[in-house]
């Protein structure tokens, strides 16, 4: 008996998350115990397109969000929106991308402790952090390919920046508003994303692409 489209699609679905999960594995496992290199040009062109094209959907989605939250309730609103919809969000959008097995947002200051950086993104961050500190203009993105073992993987970093909006909750604390203040410290207690300026580098969407990406 032939396989239906329907009984096709889900086979690749539960195939793409037992791929995902594999690789997510992997990488907490491990953390930093891969090589890493450049990726050959060959790939580079496909990394680039991939990851730009999950980074936009991504940030359209929860823009979206927290534009109908700030409309809605204001920043406090905004807040709570972003702690109970952002990761979900992100789940769906590497879900629906076979070729993408993991999308995180990270930094050196996080806000919630499940998006601390591992120790591939840690030397990605340092990279842009460099860059801040000579006070160098910033590439729109940034690559890796990583071997463990026997399993190759590329990273696609997209750096973020603090714009007048973040300033709202991520500024200097002296400056923001009390029910904000308030907010925070209730949904993250361990808060440290917090202190920047307007045009500080804020951290990274961090994209894991499959060495399958096409």
């Amino acid at each position: 008996m032939k396989m239906q489209n329907k009984d096709r699609v889900i086979v690749m679905s539960i195939k793409h998350i037992l791929y995902s999960l594999s690789f997510l594995m992997i990488i907490s496992c491990s953390r930093d115990n891969g090589e890493i290199t450049t990726p050959p040009a060959e790939d580079v062109i496909n990394i680039i397109t991939t990851g730009e094209r999950v980074f936009k959907e991504l940030i359209t989605s929860l823009s979206s969000e927290l534009g109908m939250a700030i409309n809605n309730g204001g920043f406090k609103a905004a807040i709570n929106t972003c702690n109970i919809s952002a990761i979900p969000i992100t789940t769906s959008i590497y879900e629906d991308n076979h070729s993408i097995l993991n999308i995180k947002r990270t930094s050196f200051k996080v806000r919630n402790k499940n998006n601390k950086p591992d120790g591939y993104e840690k030397k990605a961050l340092r990279y842009f952090e460099e860059l801040e500190e000579f006070g160098k203009k910033f590439p729109s993105y940034y690559v890796q390919k990583i071997q463990e073992k026997d399993d190759v993987f590329f990273r696609y970093y997209k750096p973020l920046m603090i714009n007048e909006l973040c300033m709202n909750c991520h500024g200097v604390t002296d400056r923001m508003s009390a029910d904000i203040l308030q907010e925070l410290g209730e949904l993250y207690p361990d808060d440290h994303a917090n202190g920047y300026e307007l045009n500080n580098f804020r951290g990274v969407v961090s994209i894991t692409i499959s060495d399958e990406v096409q």
